[in-house]
């Protein structure tokens, strides 16, 4: 994903098939999407009892969209409009789901590493989150709020919707 955030669309489409890049890279197949988020020590399930919804809504999120703009990417070698993967509907979903208005127009602005920015954004809140469950502080409604909207959105995506 790092070598991906780093180029342009235009670059990775000349560069995607180059085998210098894919001996750097690896190949992008869903055999290792899949191994990136294999648990080998048992079911992330067993936490949820322990960190609470907003911050359980934040790791789904955060798995959901990294594997959605993976996907995406992915299906951009059928598809070259899926390059542009923050177009795609469905990470527009989940992303519109946990950023702010600010944070979305900050977004906007980015034009190169914008998986850094939305990996970096989503990091910071999870931590967050975590230092709430840590402290023993209860979250306010507003953030249950979000949390059920971001579990809706990632139920949603589920189901299918919103392709670029």
């Amino acid at each position: 994903m790092g070598f991906i955030d780093i180029l342009t669309v235009d670059e990775y489409k000349n560069s995607k098939n180059h085998p210098d890049f894919k001996q750097l890279v690896g190949e992008v197949s869903i055999e290792n999407m899949t191994a990136m988020y294999k648990d080998n020590v048992g079911s992330r399930e067993r936490i949820r009892p322990y960190v609470g919804e907003y911050l359980w809504a934040l790791l789904s999120t955060y798995q959901a969209s990294i594997t959605r703009v993976a996907l995406v990417i992915h299906w951009g070698d059928q598809d070259e409009k899926k390059l542009n993967w923050h177009l795609d509907g469905g990470v527009r979903q989940l992303i519109n789901s946990f950023l702010s208005q600010t944070e979305l127009e900050q977004f906007e602005k980015v034009n190169v590493g914008k998986i850094g920015w939305l990996q970096r954004n989503l990091e910071q809140k999870i931590l967050a989150g975590i230092n709430v469950v840590i402290s023993g502080q209860k979250i306010g409604d507003e953030a249950l709020e979000q949390a059920q909207r971001m579990e809706q959105r990632v139920r949603e995506l589920k189901v299918g919707s919103g392709d670029i």
